[in-house]
Formats: structure tokens, C-alpha cells, sequence
């Protein structure tokens, strides 16, 4: 097949990023034409759509572009050249899918995650998500997120560790946070720890049953209080927790990842008296030099452009973020102009070349297993100044 054909065959790399924020969520969109050939070199168009409005958004749209530009300036000798598209869908997860697959129109995020995921499946296209569950199983899906049963064998080390022997896990009423309870049940059991009670709280709940919720807690007298759900739900439940005289010496409080990765840099005060002494269970990732170059000029960027946002702190989402567009760029570089050759099989040849990845990127070991990105392990961080 001649070089200038390239264009017809190459497949749309498909990055679905879907993170709960301010309600809104991120996803991809397909752009018209994916491939393109131009002077001996092959341009892969790569289509995201963000909410540029949040600070979840900006931050992976930042560290996403500065790995293409950091990728390149390194191997300014490849042929294959990545090039992101990206779409602002505004804060609106209807823009945001509808610039995916302008035919569905799900009402929740996670829906949309199991929604649009069979259809990038179906067409044989590597999907990365930062949605979705450990349950969903496709051999095109890479699932960016920690491992849920790892994150609750972790806590649990934490609560025995303690000495503590009952527990109670407030969850957010999702399908993700019901798989995720069942971990956690296999995983508290394991180190002979009691859940008491667990409890399933919606983010369209009012304050008032919120408060009906925290009470059952109070009555039952069991103080170790385990939190896997949005940062924004989270700041809910813990400050009426607060109000009704349940955060203190006399409570422990653990919040997963899930809580404290995106906690947004400019909260409430009320929000933020209400987590000292909240102890969060986060993504481990190595100091190194490079961390701290991209975590500076992120910082930087946010003072010109975001002074009310500006952090030193940086999401791990977007350093994997970061990662993933790195091992996406040596995925197609290793296959180079074997398009031409192998046609038929191009699309098994990604997913197996995405499937070998292995680096050390910023967020420490880079691998997946079956669809799924490795651990790299937890620390424990203070919520406030983690």
C-alpha cells in the first residue's frame, strides 16, 4: 500500500477522560479524519474534550500538552507525530458526549463511561479512561485509575495498624461505589475489622438527609469513618459532620483518593476548617526532578492566568495524564510505518503495543495489567496539607 493512503487506515486514538468535578466531566471526541502523511511523517490526531472551565480540566489539558511538546523535543528523530484536538465542553457532560457520539445523551457520568467505552471497544480503538469500573472488561479499554481492591487492602492496613477494629464506609451512591464497598468488605475482613454499617450517600442529596445519614453514625457509636467519594461530596458530608460535633479527637476520619486528589485548590474556609485532623489515603508518586519542573510551571501558569486557583499541589490525575500521553506517543512510534504493511492487523498491533508499555515516567512505574494500570502504592497525607 503507497505511503499517501496512510491517512484512510489510521485509527482515531480515542482518550476518554472522565472526572467528576463541579458535576462535569471530561470525554473525547473523534476527529473526521485521523491519520494524516506529511513529509515521510505520520500525524495521529488525538481527540479530547475537557471542561476548561474547571481546574481538574486545565491542569490535564496543561500537563497533556507539555507531554507532546516534552515527548518530541526528546525524540525530535521519530516519524510518528501525536496531535492533540481538544474541545471545551463548557461543564456540560451533554457537550462533552455529544462530541464523542452525538446519538447518546446518558444522564449520569459514570453511564457515560459504560456507555461510550463498548462503542470505541466495538471500533477497535484504544480508549484511556479515568472513569468506569474494575468490572468493565474490554480488550481496548486501559483504565487509568488506582486499583480499587490495592486502595482498600491499603486502608485497612492503616485502620489495623491502629488497632482498630470497627469500621463504617460512607460511599457515594454510584454503581462504582457499591463495587467498590464489596472490596473493602473482603479487605476489612481479611484483617478481622467489622463494618459496621455502610452507607451509600447521593450527590443529589439535600443537607438535610445528609444530616439524617451522620446521625445513624453518631448513635452507633463507631468513630473510624472510611470516605470514598467526590471531593465535592465529601466537603459536604464532613462539614455538617462537623456541625453536628462529629469531626474531632474523639472521630477518625480517612478519605481515599478518590476525595483528595481533586480537592480544589480555592474552597470554602468553612470547608477547609472542617478537615484539619482528616487523614487522606492518596496515590504514591516519587519526588524526582521532574516532578518538580512540571509541578513549578504548572504553578506558574496558574499565577499569570489563575491566581485564585494557583497550588503547588498537582492532581495525580494529570501527571498520569501526563504518562499516559507519553506511552500513547511510543506506542505509535514502535509500530512506525508498519501501517503500510500490515494492514488488517493495525488495530490488534496498538492495543498490543499500548498493552507492553512499560517506563519510568513522573508518576513512577508506568505498566498496565490486563487493561489496567499497576499501583505504584499509597501515602498518607494530612487532607489540608497533603
Amino acid at each position: 500500500m503507497k505511503l499517501q493512503n496512510l491517512s484512510k487506515i489510521i485509527h482515531v486514538l480515542l482518550i476518554f477522560l472522565c472526572i467528576i468535578n463541579h458535576g462535569s466531566c471530561t470525554h473525547s471526541f473523534l476527529p473526521e479524519r485521523s491519520g494524516i502523511v506529511l513529509h515521510d511523517q505520520v500525524i495521529i490526531r488525538v481527540g479530547v474534550v475537557l471542561d476548561m472551565e474547571s481546574w481538574i480540566g486545565k491542569s490535564i489539558d496543561y500537563f497533556m500538552t507539555f507531554a507532546i511538546t516534552d515527548f518530541y523535543a526528546r525524540n525530535n528523530n521519530y516519524r510518528t507525530r501525536i496531535v492533540l484536538h481538544t474541545r471545551d465542553s463548557k461543564g456540560d457532560p451533554s457537550q462533552a458526549l455529544s462530541a464523542g457520539a452525538r446519538n447518546y445523551r446518558p444522564r449520569y457520568i459514570y453511564l457515560e463511561a459504560k456507555l461510550l467505552v463498548p462503542i470505541a471497544d466495538k471500533a477497535k480503538v484504544p480508549i484511556f479512561s479515568f472513569a468506569g469500573s474494575p468490572s468493565m472488561k474490554y480488550p481496548f479499554l486501559f483504565l487509568i485509575k488506582e486499583d480499587e481492591l490495592v486502595m482498600s487492602k491499603s486502608i485497612a492496613t492503616v485502620v489495623d495498624s491502629f488497632g482498630l477494629r470497627d469500621v463504617i464506609f460512607l460511599y457515594e451512591d454510584l454503581d462504582y461505589g457499591r463495587e467498590t464497598l464489596s472490596y473493602f468488605l473482603e479487605s476489612f475482613q481479611d484483617k478481622s475489622i467489622r463494618v459496621s454499617q455502610g452507607s451509600a450517600i447521593s450527590a443529589l442529596s439535600a443537607d438535610d438527609q445528609i444530616t439524617q445519614e451522620l446521625q445513624k453514625i453518631k448513635i452507633s457509636h463507631t468513630t473510624v469513618i472510611v470516605v470514598h467519594m467526590s471531593s465535592l461530596l465529601a466537603s459536604r458530608v464532613i462539614l455538617i459532620a462537623k456541625r453536628l460535633g462529629m469531626v474531632g479527637e474523639e472521630y477518625a476520619w480517612i478519605v481515599t483518593y478518590k476525595t483528595i486528589d481533586i480537592l480544589q485548590p480555592a474552597v470554602d474556609n468553612e470547608v477547609i476548617e472542617s478537615y484539619p485532623g482528616v487523614i487522606g489515603i492518596r496515590s504514591y508518586i516519587p519526588a524526582s526532578g521532574k516532578l518538580f519542573n512540571l509541578t513549578t510551571k504548572w504553578y506558574n501558569e496558574c499565577c499569570i492566568k489563575y491566581p485564585s486557583l494557583a497550588s503547588p499541589e498537582v492532581s495525580v490525575l494529570s501527571i498520569w495524564a501526563f504518562d499516559t500521553i507519553w506511552a500513547l506517543a511510543e506506542s505509535v512510534q514502535r509500530l512506525g510505518f508498519q501501517f503500510s504493511f500490515v494492514v488488517t492487523q493495525i488495530d490488534l498491533m496498538l492495543q498490543y503495543e499500548v498493552s507492553k508499555t512499560r517506563f519510568r515516567g513522573v508518576s513512577g512505574d508506568f505498566q498496565f495489567n490486563v487493561g489496567k494500570l499497576v499501583s505504584n502504592g499509597f501515602k498518607i497525607v494530612n487532607v489540608i496539607h497533603n
